[in-house]
């Protein structure tokens, strides 16, 4: 148990070093746009993009196939893409799978999840019936 214990552990740490954390990513950014980017110093795994779609403030990881990847992506910090530069960073985690059970099952699902707009920072005084 132990061996298997610390292989998943040198798993996960392998995992982390192929992988930076983006930051100061503009809202108009899509992750097509930010793995083009990063497609450029090495193969791309995985890009998840995450935060408020429309703050400025959002973030990203981004796994390589390989840590060589990973350290040539920290060279495109300071790169502008929209309006502002990226900050780019080692990670200090692993992008987390998706979660299976939170995606929608059927159809309805689907078509609800379409449907459904989040809405931030709405005053208390709003009624139900106002929005």
């Amino acid at each position: 148990r132990r061996v298997n214990s610390r292989t998943s552990q040198a798993q996960r740490d392998e995992v982390i070093r192929r992988t930076v954390y983006v930051s100061d990513i503009d809202h108009q950014v899509t992750e097509e746009q930010l793995a083009a980017l990063f497609i450029n110093v090495g193969q791309v795994v995985d890009c998840r993009m995450c935060g408020d779609p429309n703050s400025v403030l959002r973030f990203a990881f981004i796994e390589f196939t390989d840590e060589e990847g990973a350290r040539a992506a920290l060279n495109l910090s300071g790169t502008v893409l929209g309006y502002y530069p990226v900050r780019v960073l080692p990670s200090k985690t692993a992008i987390a799978p998706v979660n299976p059970t939170f995606l929608p099952r059927s159809d309805d699902e689907r078509e609800m999840c379409a449907r459904t707009i989040y809405c931030t920072n709405i005053d208390k005084k709003v009624s139900l019936r106002q929005m």
